[in-house]
């Protein structure tokens, strides 16, 4: 299969570099499963476990782990234990992925709302006014409408600051 094998003892506190796969053996009552977890994001883990416990697979589903063996590993039925754990491997990330670029689209549809609000309350204009004016910047200085939309919020709060402090001085 062309993979390098490499063991490593004690673990270390992040995997390895280069590592695309872990095979992952521990006891049960030696380990704690959230020292391995962040290690989960970065590359496929296969749990290697010495029978069906329900502490084990605990441990194994705690710990992100996409796929287990049991010992002793046979070859019958490893290659699938590898393409699967490292499939279900990218298809998490895709997802993880996807769901940190919708929830980025979700808080710029929400700083777009308030920066169109804000232009709205200070130019007296229609909601699409407001937003062909944020538009129209965004356009202007080549950046994104949501890096507008940004310094609106910003600048409407530094100058919301300035006239309560103004009104109240301390």
């Amino acid at each position: 299969m062309g993979m390098k094998v490499r063991s490593v003892w004690p673990a270390p506190a992040r995997p390895p570099e280069d590592a695309e796969l872990i095979f992952l053996s521990w006891r049960a009552e030696c380990v704690d499963p959230n020292e391995f977890r962040d290690w989960a994001i970065v590359v496929p883990i296969i749990a290697v476990i010495s029978y069906e416990s329900p502490t084990f697979l605990d441990h194994a589903i705690n710990i992100g782990c996409t796929s287990m063996v049991t010992t002793p590993i046979r070859a019958a039925g490893l290659l699938s234990t590898i393409v699967m754990a490292t499939h279900l491997h990218r298809h998490q990330r895709q997802q993880n992925d996807r769901i940190k670029r919708l929830e980025q689209k979700v808080t710029g549809m929400r700083q777009l709302a308030e920066a169109k609000a804000i232009i709205m309350r200070m130019k007296d204009v229609h909601e699409a006014q407001a937003y062909e004016i944020l538009r129209s910047q965004a356009m202007a200085k080549r950046i994104p409408i949501e890096d507008v939309c940004s310094s609106v919020i910003q600048a409407n709060d530094l100058f919301s600051e300035m006239a309560s402090k103004k009104r109240n001085p301390v």
